[in-house]
């Protein structure tokens, strides 16, 4: 007797359509008993020819979340159709039959092992940020408090903080971090520079994605920096997110910060302040 599990399986977290399928022969069984289902070798469910299939107590988990489909006598697979697959799902899964053979014995066929895996897609990053704008400064750690992905996951930082206003100047180095969850499989950021007037972007190559697992959870949760010396063209950064799949597979994301926008802010707001401050002089000069 042959039992064949089907391989290759993959799904996507809270999706269903995900079908393991055990084909088995019968060309030396006179009498199939039962064909079981099993997860890390322990049986999650059992075909009967002509009976329901049933989940076993080891394979309650599943209850509500699966389709057992019967069998009959002549019946040459058994299939469980995932209607909601979750991170539990994705393990290692195996086909055996117990059927009575020619020769009277009651016998046993196995499969191989087939594993499935469960992807996650990722999200639009969570934020960029200016994370480095003085050097001179001391260096203090900061809590960046994700509140949308992962919940209670806490991304401690190193960045450099300054008590006065930051004013970028031409020739300075600027570091900015983009950060969220990437999916699973890991996922990487991809940053891109729209200079003004132009349409086409120009991506920054050699730029690394640190994903770290996210306990409990199906899915990574990265962050990238990028560095570049500020110039009085005032480039607009963007960050483009890029799954790990590609082709038509692969999910994608944007958002950008206007540097350009956000250093003319400050220098107006600058340019008021010494105003303000020339007034105030000239004014205790007068009296």
């Amino acid at each position: 007797m042959t039992v064949i599990i089907n391989q290759n399986i993959s799904g996507v977290i809270g999706e269903g359509g995900t079908i393991i399928q055990c084909l088995y022969t019968r060309e030396i069984a006179t009498k199939i008993f039962t064909i079981e289902l099993k997860a890390n070798n322990e049986t999650i469910a059992t075909f009967l020819p002509d009976e329901e299939p049933r989940l076993t107590t080891k394979g309650q988990y599943l209850e509500g979340r699966v389709t057992l489909m019967n069998i009959s006598k002549v019946s040459t697979e058994a299939v469980m159709i995932f209607d909601s697959l979750t991170c539990d799902d994705q393990t290692n899964y195996s086909c055996s039959m117990v059927y009575l053979g020619q020769n009277g014995r009651t016998e046993e066929s196995h499969s191989g092992i087939t594993t499935l895996y469960v992807k996650d897609p990722p999200s639009k990053p969570e934020y960029v940020a200016i994370v480095d704008v003085l050097e001179d400064e001391s260096t203090t750690v900061s809590q960046i408090q994700n509140t949308s992905f992962p919940p209670n996951f806490t991304e401690i930082s190193t960045v450099k903080q300054s008590t006065t206003t930051a004013i970028f100047q031409e020739g300075d180095t600027i570091t900015c971090s983009c950060a969220g969850n990437v999916g699973k499989p890991p996922g990487k950021f991809i940053w891109q520079k729209y200079r003004h007037g132009e349409k086409v972007p120009i991506n920054y190559t050699n730029i690394t994605t640190k994903a770290t697992e996210v306990p409990d959870k199906c899915s990574y949760y990265g962050i990238s920096y990028l560095q570049f010396q500020d110039t009085t063209t005032f480039p607009i950064i963007s960050s483009n997110f890029t799954g790990a799949e590609v082709g038509s597979e692969s999910y994608s994301g944007y958002i950008g910060i206007g540097i350009g926008v956000f250093a003319l802010v400050l220098l107006i707001a600058y340019g008021i302040y010494l105003f303000i401050r020339n007034q105030r002089e000239n004014q205790r000069t007068a009296t």
